[in-house]
This record gives structure tokens, sequence and C-alpha cells, in this order.
């Protein structure tokens, strides 16, 4: 209510009150826009944490050696296994206990979940059906109660669906289950039928109906885009891409695409470092594009492919080292 007063800030938490981690005995600390706050926390914080299977799943890497490489660092940065998928789909094929399917189509998607190892790669069918599904099946939950304005609110910021979404499926019976614009009272199993049916029939209208063509990279794609390339023909000059891409929103090498208009990638890593400790001074590292924003430099795309490939740039900090160096020297006078 800004309208009184209210709820205006009153100060800041103490340094010692906010939350905090120690020298804790993993040895790690993770934070990947997780929650980091237990929910007895006593001053707000934020509703705008992300789910947390980017966190989830850097733990698991994180806990399945005692040492690793920078090259195994590298790795991780380009992870694309999704936990929140692999919860989901759990979700999915417990809605379909009848092996007896009589829908080809339904029997072949759950064939390809079934057997599914949660990796997101751009040649990979599963995470089409998969994502496809997911952005159907908040339309068909929520949409109803909402109308398409307050929906279309909803989805912007997509850590909130994703992430009240899954919470919505652990529970067997919700209101949200059933469509008020029916006559019928819907459950979780019927959302979950309805949404991947609604999934199949758009894949195959903008597919195709060979189940195997339908790969994430073709739908799930990323263009780095001027402003200048709004305007065509000048996208064939300033705009770089569009590229497949693997990964999600819900992935360490994070490629989200807009819930309200899937599947174009959005968001992503806009800055990747590796260090050896050992060597503080050296760091590998890679950007999207490149250092120049001049569309016809040397270096206005030169890292594109390294950035999409997992490749990184050694680069040091040691005045020495750099001397030593090829480079050009940029003087910005007012």
């Amino acid at each position: 209510p800004g309208w009184d007063g209210k709820s205006d800030w009153r100060g800041y938490i103490p340094v010692e009150s906010t939350p905090r981690l120690l020298n804790p005995e993993s040895g790690y600390i993770i934070c990947a826009n997780q929650k980091i706050a237990s929910a007895n926390f006593p001053t707000f914080l934020s509703d705008y944490w992300e789910p947390p299977s980017r966190y989830l799943r850097i733990r698991e890497l994180l806990s399945s050696s005692e040492k690793f490489s920078e090259n195994d660092f590298r790795h991780m940065q380009m992870d694309i296994i999704s936990p929140y998928s692999r919860e989901m789909t759990t979700q999915i094929l417990a809605a379909y206990p009848d092996s007896s399917i009589e829908n080809e189509d339904v029997r072949n998607a759950l064939e390809y979940l079934r057997n599914w190892d949660f990796r997101a790669t751009p040649s990979d069918i599963a995470s089409t059906i998969f994502n496809t599904f997911f952005v159907k099946l908040l339309h068909n939950i929520y949409e109803d109660e909402m109308g398409p304005d307050v929906f279309s609110d909803f989805v912007f910021f997509s850590a909130i669906p994703y992430r009240v979404t899954e919470s919505l499926m652990a529970r067997d019976s919700s209101a949200w289950y059933d469509d008020i614009r029916t006559g019928a009272n819907e459950s979780k199993r019927s959302m979950i039928h309805k949404s991947l049916l609604d999934a199949l029939a758009d894949l195959k209208q903008s597919s195709g109906s060979e189940m195997k063509s339908w790969q994430w990279g073709n739908l799930h794609q990323i263009t780095f885009a001027h402003p200048f390339g709004k305007r065509k023909p000048l996208d064939r000059i300033f705009n770089v891409g569009p590229f497949p891409l693997g990964g999600s929103a819900t992935t360490v090498n994070k490629a989200e695409f807009q819930l309200s208009a899937p599947f174009s990638v959005y968001s992503g890593p806009s800055f990747r470092m590796v260090v050896d400790l050992s060597k503080p001074q050296l760091a590998s590292t890679v950007i999207p594009l490149g250092q120049s924003g001049q569309a016809f430099n040397d270096h206005y795309d030169d890292q594109v492919a390294l950035w999409r490939n997992g490749g990184y740039h050694l680069v040091s900090i040691s005045r020495t080292d750099l001397e030593k160096m090829k480079y050009e020297h940029l003087i910005l006078k007012p």
C-alpha cells in the first residue's frame, strides 16, 4: 500500500543479522539466485528467488569429488542438466500409470521423457517436448483464473512461475487445477494430460509430424540483436546469430527463454571466468560477443564461438605479461 506510507523502508538490516555462511563444513558456498534464507528468517528479503535447480545441480557437481581441476570447473559452467526438469518429469510420468495408452504421439513422447537424462542439448528431443509442455501447462493452470493480462504479467519474470508451479505440482489437489471456463472439475492428472496433448499438437504444427526432428536447438536459439538490426536489411550486418543453443532457465549454463514468447533465448551468462588461485594473475574468461561494439571491428563477435562451445581466453593482469603481448591502445577524449 504505497499510498499510506506504512510499507516504506525503515532502515537497513544490521550486517551481523544478514544471511551468511562462514567457512561451511562442505568447503564451498553456492549462490545461484536461489532463496538464501530459511522460512523463519525474521526480516523480509525478497520474493524474487529463482527455483533451486541450478543450486542443486552445482551442489551435485561439487559433491562428486574432493578435488577438481581448472578444466572441471570449465565443464561445470557449461553443464546443462536440469534437476527441475527431472522433478517435473516425474510428475508427468506419474500421470500415466496405465501403460496401454491409445494415442501414439503420447506414447512416443512419454518414451522420450522416460529415457531422458535431463541434459538439454541442442539435439535433444525430450527437452523440446518438456519445455513446450511446461509453457502449455502454465496457460492451462493459471490463465482461466488470471485472465490474459494478469497472466502476461505473471509469466514476465519467469523465475516466479517456475518456482510456484514446482510447488503446486507437488500437491495432488488444488483449486488451480480446475478450469473455471468448463463445467467439469479438472484434476492435476487431467491438466497434465491436456498440456501434453496441447504441446504435441503445437509441435506437430510448428516442427512437422516426425517427432525425431523436434530437436531443441531448432526452437531454442539465440540472436545477439543490435539496435540497428531491428530494421531490415541492417539485421544481416549488425545482428549476430541466430544460433541453436542448449540449456534452459534451470540449468547451470543458463539459456532462458521468455515464457510469453517461446523459445528465443534472452538471458544467459554475460561473463564466464575460472581462476586457479595458485596462479591468481591468470584467468580463463569469455564474454558472449567481443570487446568492441563496432560491427566492422575484428573484435565485434570474435568470442561467440568460444562462448557457445565452452571455450575461454587466457588473460593476465600482470603488467609484465601484458607488455609482451600484442595489444591495441584505445584513448577516449571528450
